[in-house]
């Protein structure tokens, strides 16, 4: 396979190689003074005083040049961003797609370098006002980490707007971890009646995509909503048993046949939907946390309770969560929007604090009618 070669700059003194599977198949011949400019990474490559191990060389038009191998970088990418750096304006798409954007980024993040500020503004705006590209899909993911570089890029609220909707999404749909090294996670749509999974409705997410206070932030977000829905759950348990306390009235269950039935009925309709209870929460969270917290919310609504009236004759009344009285444990969208509005404000990451947690408002429940859990996710 021949290479195909790039010149950029009437007077170039630098050769660049790019490789598709680690082969060379792009040369570039560049100026070094247009990547010292653009990069402070570069700057400190291209210095020969730098105490790095010293570049390759060629004969380049019957001159000595340097050689500089990028065996890791997206070619296209690259070439777009050696364009912007070397001002081939005529040149460069004024549109591009999502995953080219994505690279993009990743390299002006790599390499510390600005200079693809002014075109970011123009290809995320496109891409935005695209009625057919979906920010919310499986793999646009990178959102997460576009806005993190070109922050500055876009006026207004749209990117703020954007990451609050994409990071509460994935504090709802994020499911176990992939892999030992925490390397990809599993993201499982968003049903808001379904039971069960769907394996063509799953997608491993790498967590290059996202960063890291931001990743951070949803999955302890996503854990103590989890841990809100466990402890209501156990409280509800406990309130059925009886109290060895005569005069207490915190038992919802005032009999023992009341309690053997209500309590049994409860467990099986748990097991039934694959959820294990026992006294713990932290055991409790250990064993739901493989499950996204909708499949959770649709699961606990399905759950149904029957016992003994007592007072009157033996008749029993079943009893599920009704549309009153219900207590709402939501991962909390208006946080998560101030967190994005605060990344925007200041993309400083490395000095960028996460806000406090609030506490989901809860409802002592006392009664059957009002068992269930309902969770409103807000903005989906």
């Amino acid at each position: 396979m021949s290479i195909i070669t790039h010149e950029f700059g009437r007077r170039p003194d630098l050769a660049i190689d790019l490789y598709r599977d680690n082969v060379v198949t792009d040369r570039v011949y560049a100026t070094q003074g247009s990547l010292v400019n653009a990069s402070l990474v570069w700057s400190r490559l291209l210095d020969s005083e730098n105490g790095f191990q010293k570049l390759a060389t060629e004969v380049f038009d019957g001159r000595t040049i340097s050689l500089l191998s990028l065996p890791d970088d997206d070619v296209d990418s690259m070439l777009v961003l050696l364009k912007i750096i070397h001002y081939q304006n005529r040149t460069i798409p004024k549109t591009i797609s999502y995953g080219q954007l994505l690279e993009i980024a990743i390299l002006c993040d790599k390499y510390d370098c600005g200079v693809a500020e002014p075109w970011a503004q123009l290809w995320i705006e496109n891409l935005l006002q695209d009625k057919e590209h979906d920010v919310m899909a499986f793999g646009h993911e990178g959102w997460l980490r576009i806005s993190r570089v070109f922050a500055s890029s876009v006026e207004g609220t749209a990117l703020v707007e954007l990451v609050a909707r994409l990071s509460h999404r994935l504090i709802i749909e994020s499911c176990q971890w992939q892999s030992e090294d925490a390397a990809t996670f599993v993201r499982q749509k968003f049903f808001p009646t379904e039971i069960s999974f769907d394996a063509n409705s799953a997608w491993n997410v790498s967590t290059d995509a996202i960063p890291s206070p931001m990743l951070n932030y949803i999955w302890n977000e996503r854990r103590a909503t989890m841990g809100a829905m466990v402890s209501l759950m156990v409280d509800f348990y406990q309130d059925m048993r009886l109290s060895d306390d005569e005069t207490s009235k915190g038992s919802l269950c005032k009999e023992e046949l009341c309690e053997e039935i209500a309590v049994g009925t409860l467990i099986k309709s748990l097991r039934g939907m694959g959820l294990p209870i026992n006294m713990s929460v932290r055991s409790m969270v250990y064993k739901w946390e493989n499950y996204p917290l909708w499949l959770l919310r649709n699961r606990l609504r399905k759950i149904n309770v029957h016992t003994v009236i007592p007072g009157g004759t033996h008749r029993f009344r079943h009893f599920s969560n009704g549309k009153t009285n219900l207590l709402f444990i939501q991962p909390e969208y208006e946080a998560v929007k101030d967190l994005a509005t605060r990344i925007i404000k200041n993309p400083t990451w490395a000095e960028f604090q996460l806000p406090p947690r609030k506490q989901p408002d809860q409802t002592v429940i006392t009664n059957f009618t009002s068992l269930l859990v309902f969770i409103d996710f807000g903005p989906t």
